[in-house]
């Protein structure tokens, strides 16, 4: 085997070992994106509909570590629950949490989307107690 045949080999070789390199990097890249659902850390706004008839913006801001979900939340239009803290929790794309201010308690479940979370909420105390509807929330950063 002449010197021309060993080195046109050798090129093939070493394309290939780039391409697979390329692909390995690719591919652990592309599963650590922070944006992948489940990522709920941060600002998020949207609207609220009550079963009752009427509804509002939602504005909330979470932290999220492990399985565990805290934050604010403020809500308008509600005759009930206007500012209150979070509580809750996060296991793959399902968030579930309460929101509490003063007697007034909230529980939300949600299911996350590409920076979206939609779901469904019940008050369980308070003057609004027994009220069921839905949200939907948009990721801001």
């Amino acid at each position: 085997m002449g010197p021309q045949v060993l080195v046109g080999r050798l090129r093939t070789t070493l394309r290939a070992a780039v391409v697979a390199a390329a692909v390995l990097v690719l591919a652990a890249c592309s599963s650590a994106a922070p944006t992948e659902r489940g990522e709920v850390h941060g600002g998020w706004q949207g609207t609220w509909t009550s079963s009752l008839g009427g509804g509002g913006a939602v504005n909330a801001q979470f932290v999220h570590e492990g399985g565990t979900l805290t934050g604010v939340v403020s809500i308008t239009n509600s005759p009930c629950l206007v500012n209150g803290t979070v509580n809750g929790s996060v296991t793959g794309d399902n968030v579930a949490f309460g929101a509490v201010s003063g007697g007034h308690g909230i529980q939300f479940t949600a299911r996350l989307g590409d920076a979206t979370m939609t779901g469904s909420y019940s008050v369980s105390a308070g003057d609004c107690a027994g009220d069921t509807g839905t949200f939907q929330l948009t990721k801001l950063n």
